[in-house]
């Protein structure tokens, strides 16, 4: 116990003569004000903290690691791995809709009278965005006939492209890099 009460005095008498010897060596300036007063602070939390040990049985280090620990406990891994799980997902949307505008400008520029649709279907595997499928739908210079609905059908790859698809087909082989049975071309 009187070693306890020994250490005590020690490390309040080596804190005043730190605080003292630091404001000596600080210019005087407007700044000097908010260093005593986190000094005074420093100060009062040193001498506070025994008091606490002995009253409370409990001591401010520990309390405010245990605050730490439960904020870590509950914001741990599987909230963060949510947020990464939702970022990935929103970075993958945006990326799709950026390289479906992108492939249908480039379209259109090297096919000046035709109108396209693109819908592109992307996966992220590896740390590496691959492209799983690209479906463009092309309307060329003439009014779209109208064709017959039917809930649930779903247009399969045209096996007889005219010239402007197989052109297209090919384009899109060459600049996307990808394989044509990965390229789904439809005439509108």
């Amino acid at each position: 116990m009187l070693e306890n009460i020994k250490n005590y005095i020690l490390i309040i008498a080596v804190a005043i003569v730190f605080f003292s010897t630091v404001r000596l060596l600080l210019p005087n300036n407007s700044l000097k004000k908010y260093i005593n007063l986190v000094f005074g602070l420093l100060l009062i939390g040193i001498v506070i903290d025994p008091i606490t040990k002995f009253m409370l049985n409990t001591s401010i280090d520990k309390e405010v690691n245990d605050f730490y620990d439960n904020l870590d406990k509950k914001y741990s891994n599987t909230t963060l791995n949510t947020y990464a799980e939702k970022d990935k997902d929103l970075t993958m949307n945006t990326f799709k809709n950026n390289l479906d505008e992108s492939i249908k400008n480039l379209l259109k520029k090297n096919f000046q009278n035709i109108d396209f649709e693109v819908d592109t279907k992307v996966q992220y595997k590896d740390k590496e965005v691959l492209i799983e499928n690209v479906s463009v739908t092309y309307y060329s210079g003439m009014v779209k006939p109208i064709e017959k609905v039917t809930i649930g059908e779903v247009k399969e790859k045209d096996e007889h492209l005219d010239k402007e698809g197989t052109d297209i087909e090919k384009f899109l082989c060459d600049e996307l890099k990808i394989d044509s049975n990965k390229i789904n071309i439809i005439k509108g």
